[in-house]
């Protein structure tokens, strides 16, 4: 049974030190680099809508949002695999309905 609770304390280190840096890369990125159109870097202070949260979300992050909220609505989506936007949807609902911030968990 220790050796299930090591790996279980290993594997929850991994996932909290990840997520860890993943939100330190999205700060130092969001702080030194500015958004399209604008002249000056945001700060990650914005609420719900926050500059740092939704520097991830681009590209294949908005199709299976899309396909969590949705679901298969139209062909081009069709490509993904249903049990990642399946969680994304079920996070989402736990969420209150954020389905962005339920696939960054």
């Amino acid at each position: 049974m220790s050796i299930v609770r090591t790996a279980l304390k290993e594997a929850a280190w991994v996932f909290v030190l990840s997520r860890l840096t993943i939100l330190i890369v999205s700060y130092v990125s969001v702080a030194l680099l500015p958004l399209i159109g604008q002249s000056a870097p945001v700060t990650c202070i914005h609420g719900i809508h926050n500059p740092c949260l939704f520097a991830w979300y681009h590209w294949d992050a908005m199709a299976y949002v899309t396909v969590a909220y949705q679901g298969y609505s139209f062909t081009p989506h069709v490509a993904f695999f249903p049990l990642w936007p399946l969680l994304i949807h079920f996070g989402g609902l736990l969420l209150g309905g954020y389905f962005p911030l339920s696939y960054y968990l």
